[in-house]
């Protein structure tokens, strides 16, 4: 191998971790509304419960992982959505890929995720969190303003 070659794989491999280390820099996730469920479900596309049940690679993408997500209730999404049982993620280190870190057990979860094309996906940025661990009166406010107070809300903080 001559100096040019090596000077270039240097180059590439260097440039593959300046890239690898952006990307995660750029992981910002602006979280003002996750103290209120429901203005967080007025800037989602979809809001679930459910329990994640298993975890599949490179689907439908290459650079996917799909969730298999048992949904116990759809709170918020697209109307021209029909609801799958699968949340799709951004591989771990790839435009902010979320990792389920917790084992795949009889847990209820709320997720807020947004539409990617035509599917729903979640990230590093997406409301996840236990159920249990969510006071009782953020999922009654959701369910009643997130198809009343969003709108009116969401002009507010535009301006």
């Amino acid at each position: 191998m001559g100096s040019a070659e090596v000077y270039g794989f240097v180059a590439v491999r260097l440039l593959i971790l300046t890239l690898l280390a952006n990307s995660s820099a750029a992981c910002y996730c602006d979280k003002r509304f996750h103290k209120e469920l429901w203005k967080q479900a007025c800037v989602s596309d979809f809001v679930v419960q459910g329990r994640f049940a298993d975890a599949v690679i490179g689907q439908p993408r290459w650079n996917w992982a799909r969730y298999i997500f048992e949904t116990s209730e759809i709170f918020k999404k697209p109307e021209s959505l029909e609801w799958s049982n699968s949340l799709y993620t951004q591989l771990q280190g790839y435009n902010c890929g979320y990792k389920h870190e917790q084992p795949f057990h009889n847990l209820e979860f709320v997720v807020t995720g947004y539409m990617a094309q035509d599917i729903p996906a979640i990230n590093v940025c997406s409301f996840i969190k236990l159920r249990k661990r969510i006071p009782e009166k953020q999922i009654q406010d959701l369910r009643a303003k997130v198809d009343t107070e969003c709108e009116a809300w969401l002009a507010e903080i535009r301006g």
